[in-house]
């Protein structure tokens, strides 16, 4: 597995959109907040589509114009997929749309909305989680019950 630091900035870039979509989305009323929602969908499919597709639909857009005797100029992009990648972008794009229909509202905590699309555990565990199921267990207050351990 090959860690690039670079990766942690397309994450950063697409945290730090739907976090303001969030927001924008909250203070905003009538028509225009159909645009931020728009823009935080955009930004999060864009970031999915160039890493998870592009390659993908170039490569079966050459063998098309191969076909037809036409040469594919367009170049081969040689990155990686992002580890969690799908997993982030659909957790960001559950909070944006649950606070644009009213469900959820918007987080204005930036570390707390960090941890929410970044809990990875949840990966693992299922499916991907609304925010109102999510964000509200980062702020309750857990103490370690040392009796319990030794039952």
């Amino acid at each position: 597995m090959v860690f690039l630091p670079v990766y942690i900035l397309i994450l950063g870039f697409t945290i730090v959109v739907d976090y303001f979509a969030g927001i924008w989305l909250e203070k905003t009323k009538g028509e225009q907040r159909k645009y931020f929602l728009i823009a935080s969908l955009v930004a999060n499919i864009g970031v999915l589509a160039v890493f998870k597709y592009y390659n993908f639909l170039n490569d079966n857009l050459s063998v098309l114009l191969n076909s037809f005797g036409y040469e594919n100029s367009i170049p081969h992009l040689g990155i990686l997929l992002p580890v969690g990648l799908s997993f982030h972008t659909f957790q960001a794009m559950s909070y944006t749309i649950e606070v644009y229909k009213g469900h959820q509202k918007a987080e204005h905590n930036f570390g707390i909305y960090s941890l929410y699309v970044m809990f990875y555990p949840q990966l693992v565990a299922g499916p991907i989680e609304g925010p109102q199921n999510l964000i509200h267990q980062f702020y309750e207050k857990h103490e370690f019950d040392y009796d319990r351990g030794e039952r």
